[in-house]
């Protein structure tokens, strides 16, 4: 299984850039510590994602949302099997964000 904290950050700074985040994430007040969210992979992991910049540190502190996965589901979700909109996750927190996660996990099967 690829690990979600190295492809994630970079394919969720991709989109947003390229104007495809949906719907597009609000410029950050650069006085406001970056946001990450948490992914955890039942029976895989769970990480920190920075959301705003890849190079940013992800972690509880700045935490705007949760996602819980199980493996099947996530291999299925990052294999372009699973439509993001069709996964059955927790999810808890900042919607636009968590929503944009599950996007860009469904886009790495493009890489």
């Amino acid at each position: 299984m690829a690990s979600p904290s190295r492809c994630s950050p970079s394919i969720l700074a991709a989109r947003s850039q390229a104007g495809l985040a949906s719907p597009p994430l609000p410029t950050l007040d650069p006085t406001l510590a970056p946001r990450s969210l948490r992914l955890t992979i039942e029976g895989g992991g769970d990480w920190h994602l920075p959301v705003d910049d890849p190079t940013s540190t992800a972690g509880p502190d700045n935490c705007v949302g949760e996602v819980v996965l199980d493996e099947v589901e996530f291999c299925r979700l990052s294999a372009g099997r699973l439509r993001p909109q069709d996964v059955a996750a927790g999810q808890q927190g900042d919607r636009a964000a968590l929503n944009e996660l599950l996007y860009a996990m469904a886009s790495m099967s493009r890489l």
